[in-house]
């Protein structure tokens, strides 16, 4: 008897991550859900197909760390470019409540044509904040808690306005960071952060932190002098209280950073890893960031043809700051945080601790949606596998959501985020980029309509 569904994808090769690929797969989709995987299907006639010959089938994928409030010249532009690019689902990592409801009232409001949104609010700072809104480079994305009471009027303020996390910063005192995770603990809530500065790795990770950005201060835990080093920061720190958060901030981090860089203690990162994969604290490395010198992505012709797909006037100043990017030369310091960086993912995946990809766009010139496809690039080359790379944006970051039964892979019963490509990508994760079709909760875009969505200065997706 023919199975009638909304849509169905044949012919196709079906790629999950946690398994060998699926060959002359037909994929249906019903409503938003994946109703049947198998061979030799018999469609009903009202269904629409897809012919899927020669192509591969990967779930969804997700930026695990974005800012969709950074850059107001940016964020009207930010949902057509991840769905253009098969980023179904993001995790907005720091914004102000009011800025955030607007585009998350969007995004809930038609599913299928906008990603998932799991957000944060603000980043959760100490007395001194570093993302006050004290310039362009420095918007105002945080919130400064000075004792445990406001952390828990605080926390209760964003579990009315509906976060699906938190995010605890680096200026936080221990006193009030350790309040935060216990609050979030009640709750329900995940936390994620920089380990802060007044804190070790192995402490903030054994208060119940959910998940590390960018590796954010590991090095200067895992010092030969790792105890003194805490000291002189908890000292500059008291001493700083009139100084703006983020040069404080900068100064401490110049103060030590390389330091510790070049005088890591085995052991002592060992112990870290240790702790991190036991408390299932999982890392978003965020390489792009870390090397962003490195790389120096704004040399690259390909790349600034991304911002192509930006309004006019957001692309020119785009331009304007990656020329003077060029003309400015990375320091060995800098290259050398970049290069430790890289060493940690494979080091730290090798012992358990989970990776997962994020990008931190459109920080750093890191277009919304391209930078993705990018950061998986990066993960393989510091020694991820393909597949491994693959479930760092499918299906790890649902695991953390607690949503791995319903998705992050392609399974019957689960909802239809997918991304139709046109080459394996578990030969090569490059091949991510080759985006033919994307299908966000049931409704699915060809290429056609993401080319509409890449030119969203000119043309609309109703």
């Amino acid at each position: 008897m023919p199975i009638e569904a909304d849509l169905a994808i044949t012919n196709i090769t079906v790629i999950n991550p946690t398994q060998d690929p699926l060959v002359q797969m037909t994929v249906l989709i019903k409503d938003n859900r994946i109703v049947r995987i198998g061979r030799h299907i018999n469609i009903g006639d009202n269904t629409v197909t897809v012919n899927g010959q020669d192509k591969y089938l990967i779930p969804g994928l997700w930026d695990f760390h974005v800012h969709l409030t950074f850059d107001s010249l940016v964020t009207p532009s930010m949902y057509d470019l991840f769905i253009a690019n098969g980023i179904t689902s993001i995790r907005d990592t720091g914004g102000l409540i009011e800025k955030m409801l607007p585009l998350i009232e969007q995004a809930e409001g038609d599913p299928q044509r906008y990603p998932r949104v799991m957000w944060a609010g603000p980043l959760l700072d100490g007395k001194t904040v570093v993302y006050d809104g004290s310039g362009p480079f420095n918007p105002e994305i945080g919130v400064g808690i000075n004792s445990p009471g406001l952390a828990r009027e605080m926390v209760e303020k964003l579990e009315a306005a509906g976060v699906d996390l938190l995010k605890a910063y680096e200026m936080l005192e221990p006193e009030i960071y350790e309040a935060i995770l216990t609050i979030a603990q009640e709750k329900g809530l995940p936390v994620t952060g920089h380990v802060p500065l007044s804190m070790d790795v192995v402490s903030a990770s054994n208060a119940g932190l959910s998940s590390m950005e960018h590796f954010r201060n590991i090095e200067m835990s895992a010092a030969t002098n790792a105890t003194q080093l805490l000291e002189e920061r908890r000292k500059l720190l008291a001493k700083g209280l009139d100084t703006p958060g983020s040069a404080l901030r900068q100064s401490i981090h110049q103060t030590q950073r390389i330091e510790a860089v070049r005088n890591i203690d085995s052991t002592k990162l060992e112990r870290i890893a240790e702790v991190l994969a036991t408390n299932n604290t999982v890392q978003i490395p965020t390489l792009g960031i870390a090397g962003a010198r490195m790389h120096a992505l704004w040399n690259e012709e390909e790349w600034l043809e991304t911002f192509n797909s930006l309004s006019e006037s957001t692309k020119a100043i785009w331009l304007a700051n990656a020329n003077s990017l060029s003309n400015s030369e990375a320091s060995t310091e800098n290259l050398e945080y970049a290069r430790f960086c890289y060493s940690l993912v494979k080091y730290l995946a090798d012992r358990n601790v989970k990776i997962l990809a994020g990008t931190d766009t459109p920080i750093f010139l890191l277009t919304p949606g391209f930078s993705l496809h990018k950061e998986l690039q990066f993960l393989v080359n510091a020694g991820l596998s393909e597949r491994d790379a693959l479930a760092a944006a499918t299906i790890r970051p649902a695991e953390y959501f607690d949503m791995q039964h319903e998705l992050g892979l392609i399974k019957e019963g689960y909802l239809a985020d997918m991304v139709i490509l046109g080459a394996n990508p578990l030969e090569d994760i490059s091949n991510t980029q080759d985006v033919r079709g994307v299908i966000k909760d049931g409704r699915y875009f060809d290429r056609s309509k993401l080319d509409a969505l890449l030119g969203n200065r000119i043309q609309k997706i109703d």
